[in-house]
């Protein structure tokens, strides 16, 4: 069934609540997860998502819906140097930075095109041209989140990798506080968070919420990282 059909519905619950048959049961409302009439943040928001479900299908199905409502934005700008970097078109962005485009043009939402090549496995093949030609992994969007927040959340290990040997900030905050360790976490990219930790992450940020991203996520890790004891 396709995605926008299932979402319609919105009856599909989220973070580890299958389970959960009260009226505040979390769920999935237009690609974001709700509880009752507040929106829920994955599993710091209450004690049942604080299991890691790897086949939480309501939680997946989230997260999937708010990549494609990004997807989404991207084509409706109808941005060229954002279109090239979101389909991982190389020669395209060449041509684009000959002619004189910016390559740290933001769309309305403040995206760049290094923000946009984390929403799919092909833009994270033109990271590295686009670092090399100047785009800055520092730049926010209107949610206070760089490019590596992106590329941290929908496990891109390779680009968070580029963009950390350049001078990446691994502790820089979002809006709701939340550091590139912060979104690794919420998704449980265990390898992600420990190359972060080796690149100086801290541990220790609380967010909005008062949680740190080990208190968000990574419940699965057998014991702390090594940088940690």
């Amino acid at each position: 069934m396709p995605l926008n059909v299932i979402l319609d519905q919105s009856e599909i619950v989220c973070c580890g609540s299958e389970s959960n048959q009260e009226a505040e049961a979390l769920k999935c409302i237009d690609g974001q997860c709700y509880r009752g009439g507040e929106r829920c943040w994955n599993y710091w928001d209450q004690p049942m998502c604080n299991l890691q479900q790897q086949t939480d299908s309501g939680w997946n199905t989230c997260q999937e819906s708010i990549k494609q409502s990004n997807i989404d934005k991207v084509q409706a700008a109808k941005s060229p140097i954002h279109l090239a970097a979101l389909h991982g078109r190389t020669e395209a962005l060449q041509w684009l930075l000959q002619e004189g485009e910016d390559v740290n043009r933001q769309l309305n939402d403040g995206s760049t095109p290094l923000h946009v090549a984390a929403l799919t496995s092909e833009g994270e093949d033109v990271v590295h041209f686009l670092l090399s030609n100047g785009a800055d992994s520092r730049l926010v969007n209107s949610s206070g989140a760089t490019p590596l927040h992106w590329f941290t959340q929908y496990g891109r290990i390779r680009a968070t990798a580029l963009i950390l040997s350049q001078s990446g900030d691994p502790n820089s905050l979002n809006q709701s506080q939340n550091s590139p360790l912060h979104m690794a976490s919420f998704q449980n990219h265990q390898d992600i968070a420990q190359l972060l930790l080796a690149f100086g992450a801290n541990p220790n940020i609380q967010n909005a919420h008062g949680r740190t991203p080990f208190e968000v996520g990574l419940f699965s890790m057998a014991q702390p990282p090594f940088h940690m004891i």
